[in-house]
């Protein structure tokens, strides 16, 4: 669709193309990876902008960086997709992120509620007696009288590579080496190096040969390229990988036992403001 108007983002949005000046909006907080942990942010004035100190010029719904990079934009209901030539996939938010409650636990004292969310957000949730809800609260009442926590989709969990104990080893890009005394004090060391450190291994018998230590943390590792087996040690492998996780967010309160209790969530995007809708969260409704 064409409209003679200049390009703003309400006709962005409207789904026009504005024939004057012949150029989309590119404007505002794109997230960068899957789960919204980082964002980078354009502005733009009719068809130039900046990205940081990068010029960029939009010809309809296709950007050009100065460095001669271009990325296309495809826009969508919720969300709009940068897509740049390199491979690299941007995502403009417009809608807020999906909150699931997986679970809903009720004491004489408090409540519990176990859920998972979409990308990186700030989550409002809250209980209401079954006997006295006339409707669906809206996220800024949530946000007042319920619990809020910033949480993220996913956390860096550990997965064993191999056996528990084995003397198979591993190519690997050494981080750094340790002495520890349990294998938990091994794990604590890569986490709080993480993202540099991706995968540790523990000796339960022998040591590092370069170093004669008992905790290795490695910044490369191949699980498809090994060394054979140890004829000196016995290891544990584990590799720390980005997987989902469900949050707990304690509701505090007395509630009246052999009541029933509804819990409802809403979320909101710590980049663009955006909160949940009123139907969105009425899908976050879970009794107990």
């Amino acid at each position: 669709q064409w409209n003679d108007v200049p390009c703003t983002t309400g006709d962005l949005y409207n789904g026009f193309l504005c024939r004057s000046e012949a150029c989309r909006d590119f404007s505002g907080n794109w997230v960068i990876d899957p789960y919204g942990y980082a964002t980078e942010n354009l502005t733009q004035s009719v068809c130039k902008g900046f990205w940081d100190s990068i010029r960029y010029t939009v010809l309809a719904n296709k950007t050009t960086l100065q460095s001669g990079l271009i990325g296309e934009l495809q826009v969508n209901d919720d969300h709009d997709l940068l897509l740049w030539e390199n491979g690299v996939l941007w995502v403009r938010y417009r809608a807020s992120p999906v909150v699931n409650i997986t679970e809903l636990m009720v004491a004489s004292s408090g409540a519990q509620v176990s859920f998972n969310v979409s990308r990186r957000s700030y989550v409002s949730c809250g209980i209401i007696d079954a006997r006295y809800l006339l409707r669906t609260p809206t996220a800024l009442e949530l946000e007042e009288w319920g619990t809020t926590h910033f949480v993220d989709p996913t956390e860096p969990q550990y997965v064993l590579i191999g056996e528990e104990q084995t003397g198979l080893d591993y190519e690997i890009t050494v981080l750094e080496t340790y002495d520890v005394n349990i294998i938990e004090e091994c794990e604590e060391l890569c986490k709080a190096q993480y993202p540099a450190c991706i995968f540790m291994s523990f000796f339960w018998t022998g040591t590092d040969l370069a170093t004669g230590r008992n905790c290795r943390l490695a910044q490369v590792f191949d699980q498809n390229k090994t060394k054979g087996i140890s004829l000196s040690a016995l290891f544990t492998h584990q590799a720390l990988l980005e997987l989902p996780v469900t949050h707990k967010m304690p509701l505090t309160g007395m509630l009246v036992p052999g009541a029933i209790y509804h819990a409802f969530c809403s979320t909101r995007d710590p980049y663009t403001g955006v909160h949940s809708k009123l139907d969105a969260i009425t899908l976050t409704q879970t009794t107990e």
